[in-house]
């Protein structure tokens, strides 16, 4: 987390994402990042 308490979740998600970029090619991970409503 940036500021305040610690998210535990959210840094889960982030390293999970990162571990994403790796296993999952650009290309369809643009996909599911655009069917993901951001």
């Amino acid at each position: 987390a940036a500021s305040g308490a610690p998210r535990p979740a959210v840094d889960a998600m982030a390293e999970a994402a990162r571990l994403w970029d790796r296993v999952v090619p650009r290309p369809g991970l643009r996909t599911l990042a655009d069917l993901l409503p951001t």
